[in-house]
């Protein structure tokens, strides 16, 4: 058993530790022993809290190297609401709000937009604006007739998107894809 100090403070009131009881010279001694392991877990806290700062440190380091990496392309599965109320699209681009996918792209990742039920409708990539990111068409289908469907997409050796966001494996035969939507678009455009 420890020393206990000459007198101790609580609520204001000073007491001589010499007076107590036993009872309450053990409380004293549970105190100080709680005291103690407090200090303990401040100084493992402290420690983990630095490693935490460290790994922190590292993790931002990782995601810039991967910001830094090439462009990807992705699958992108366009809400059907959206489809149904806004296809098609007129204009050059596309805010990436309007199809539930801000913070989901860097600038120059390239999009395939995916329509469920109908297919590829044009593909694009992700440029950064004052008014936030923007998908920049480089070719879409500007009718029904000319959307890339399903078994096209298959007979290119690859799968329609699963999820609404998906990268498109580097291994997979992208400009194919990309050059049958244009040639698809093409054959019914007049121009």
């Amino acid at each position: 058993m420890s020393k206990l100090p000459k007198s101790i403070t609580l609520d204001g009131r000073r007491y001589p530790t010499w007076a107590l009881t036993a009872k309450a010279q053990d409380h004293i001694n549970q105190i100080r022993e709680v005291d103690a392991h407090m200090e303990l877990l401040r100084t493992r806290m402290d420690y983990h809290l630095r490693l935490r700062g460290l790994f922190s440190m590292r993790l931002q380091q990782a995601l810039g190297s991967m910001a830094a990496k090439e462009p990807s392309c992705f699958w992108h599965t366009v809400p059907p609401r959206w489809f149904a109320s806004n296809w098609p699209v007129s204009s050059s681009f596309l805010p990436l709000e309007m199809l539930e996918a801000q913070g989901l792209y860097q600038p120059l990742d390239c999009l395939v937009l995916y329509a469920k039920g109908s297919g590829v409708i044009g593909w694009g990539v992700v440029q950064t604006t004052t008014s936030g990111p923007i998908l920049e068409w480089r070719c879409r289908a500007h009718a029904k007739s000319t959307i890339l469907p399903a078994k096209t997409i298959r007979h290119l050796g690859m799968r329609h998107p699963t999820r609404s966001s998906q990268r498109i494996p580097p291994e997979a035969n992208i400009n194919e894809l990309l050059d049958a939507l244009a040639s698809n678009v093409a054959l019914a455009d007049p121009d």
